[in-house]
């Protein structure tokens, strides 16, 4: 089995590798990789491995960051000491979720896990990838803002989008107020029902209804214009088009 490991904590991975080879000894480890930057440029350049092992925090930013522009089809194991990511770790292609420090035992089960899905016949993989998620995942209903001395709470459902601008994160609502709130785009990401919010980039989240015109642009890239950011060029990469159009049509 060939085996990718992107993961940032030196002790971690090493760790990661010593109980892989005792697991299966021909394991074949083709890189260990601490960034997303060299992540993604490692994709782009190399056949897609048997499977990835993934730490979701890495030295530049979150593993997440990776699929915004790199399509994985290799299924993924994550290995964290956060638990807070699993229900997003699932909407790609993750097959196991692992808290640090990693257990022989857990390990083993992942791996099974993965040669179980393998050998069915006849099973749509990513179905049953959607069918690991949480289904009893709450997510976020309200957003506490301030405005000059005031306190206000808005409703998800107010919500038109949400974007970075200056190293802030702003809401938009469908009045078109902007306020700052105090949570990351990708905090934000896992605490938003996917079924509304989409995040198109790294600056951008926008309700499905927030979306006024999404156009084919060059490079495969599609255009985004926005309810409330009339004069802003947004685009979804080539990478998630596909993702962004399963989305916008379903």
């Amino acid at each position: 089995m060939k085996v990718l490991i992107i993961e940032d904590e030196a002790p971690a991975s090493r760790r990661l590798q010593k109980v892989l080879k005792e697991i299966m000894p021909d394991v074949q480890i083709l890189e260990v990789i601490d960034t997303v930057k060299d992540s993604i440029a490692w994709f782009d350049s190399h056949v897609m491995p048997d499977i990835v092992f993934m730490d979701i925090q890495l030295a530049d930013g979150l593993s997440f960051e990776i699929f915004e522009e790199i399509e994985i089809s290799s299924p993924i194991i994550f290995t964290t000491a956060f638990d807070q990511y699993a229900v997003k770790a699932f909407e790609v292609n993750s097959v196991h979720y692992l808290l640090k420090p990693i257990d022989k035992g857990l390990l083993e089960k992942g791996l099974k896990k993965l040669s179980n899905l393998r050998t069915q016949p006849n099973v749509d993989i990513a179905e049953l990838l959607k069918s690991l998620q949480d289904k009893t995942k709450i997510y976020k209903e309200r957003f506490l803002v301030s405005f000059r001395e005031e306190l206000l709470s808005v409703s998800v459902d107010d919500v038109s989008c949400f974007y970075t601008e200056h190293g802030n994160v702003y809401v938009i609502t469908d009045q078109g107020k902007r306020y700052p709130v105090n949570y990351t785009l990708d905090h934000l990401e896992v605490e938003l029902n996917p079924k509304q919010f989409y995040r198109l980039n790294r600056q951008h989240i926008a309700h499905i209804g927030s979306i006024t015109s999404a156009s084919v642009y060059e490079n495969g890239k599609i255009l985004i214009k926005l309810k409330h950011l009339k004069d802003a060029l947004i685009f979804v990469s080539r990478e998630k088009s596909s993702s962004f159009k399963e989305w916008f049509g379903s």
